[in-house]
């Protein structure tokens, strides 16, 4: 009877672990979706921008792959290219 009772309270522990850790999976589709997610600390807000464009330049299927959805060996980065015009910067 202990054992029972034992094993019926790791199955609960298990289900509430697997309940929660669904709850938590949901849709985000804009930067207002993700700044009501919170992480525990404040975030700052390109990073909340960065985020956003990464998560609009890959697609994820249901095994979990990753695709870009640009083609980086055409040059094409989902992002402008950055000119040094003011030499701010020393050539690479």
């Amino acid at each position: 009877m202990k054992m029972f009772g034992r094993m019926m309270s790791c199955c609960v522990a298990l289900l509430l672990t697997f309940s929660s850790v669904s709850a938590v999976r949901r849709k985000l589709n804009s930067i207002t979706d993700l700044r009501s997610v919170g992480f525990g600390q404040s975030v700052n807000e390109h990073s909340f921008r960065l985020l956003h464009w990464f998560a609009n330049a890959v697609d994820i299927n249901m095994n979990g792959d990753i695709s870009l959805t640009f083609g980086p060996n055409s040059g094409d980065y989902g992002s402008h290219y950055y000119h040094n015009n003011e030499q701010l910067l020393e050539p690479l």
